[in-house]
C-alpha cells in the first residue's frame, strides 16, 4: 500500500482457489496446497485490499500475468472481447477481471481441465512455447522452471519463465521501453 508505484501483486491460480472458494464448489475452487481452514482469512485480506492486486500489468508491449497467454487464448477468448483497442491489454484483462471473471478462469486440458487452453492463471509452458503470442513480451511463473529461461518467436516477440525460486535465488533484471 505504501508503495504501489514500486510494488505490483499479481494475482494468481492459488489466490484465486481462496477468493472464490466456496465450500459447496471445493472441486472447482482448489488447488494444490489449498486449505479450507485458512480460506476465509486469506479471503478477507485480499477483500480488504483489493486496489493492492491485479491481474496483470503492462509496460509497453511487454505483459506480465500469472501464467502468460497463447496466441489462441488471445484470438478465441481475448479479442472478441476487447473493444476498446485505447485501453491497455493490462487495463482490459483487469478490467474482465472485475466484470466477466469465467472468461479468465478457464483451465486447460494439460492442467487437468475441460478447456482446449488455459488462460492467464492456468495457462500451461507447453501451450505457451508451442502457440507463442504475437505482438507482445510476457514475464509469466505459475510453472515451475530449474532456471529464469526465454523463448522467442519468429517477430521476436519473447516469454520469459521466471517460477524458480527453489532452485535459484537470482531474480529476473529487464530493461523494457514505455
Amino acid at each position: 500500500k505504501q508503495n504501489p508505484d514500486k510494488i505490483k501483486l499479481i494475482l494468481g491460480n492459488h489466490d484465486n482457489c481462496y477468493i472464490f472458494y466456496q465450500p459447496q464448489y471445493q472441486d472447482a475452487t482448489m488447488c494444490s496446497g489449498f486449505s479450507s481452514n485458512f480460506a476465509g482469512d486469506v479471503r478477507q485480506l485480499y477483500y480488504h485490499n483489493r486496489e493492492c492486486f491485479q491481474s496483470a500489468f503492462q509496460i509497453g508491449n511487454t505483459l506480465w500475468t500469472h501464467a502468460g497467454m497463447c496466441q489462441w487464448i488471445w484470438d478465441h477468448i481475448f479479442c472478441p472481447e476487447y473493444k476498446d483497442k485505447d485501453m491497455s491489454v493490462a487495463d482490459f484483462i483487469n478490467k474482465l477481471y472485475i466484470e466477466n471473471t469465467g472468461l479468465l478462469l478457464h483451465v486447460g486440458k494439460r492442467r487437468g481441465g475441460a478447456c482446449q487452453h488455459g488462460n492467464i492463471f492456468w495457462e500451461d509452458l507447453r501451450d505457451l512455447t508451442e502457440d507463442l503470442l504475437k505482438g507482445y513480451n510476457q514475464i509469466v511463473g505459475h510453472t515451475h522452471v530449474k532456471e529464469i529461461y526465454t523463448i522467442t518467436n519468429e517477430d521476436g516477440n519473447f516469454t520469459i519463465f521466471t517460477d524458480c525460486l527453489d532452485s535459484q535465488t537470482k531474480f529476473l533484471e529487464l530493461e523494457v521501453e514505455e
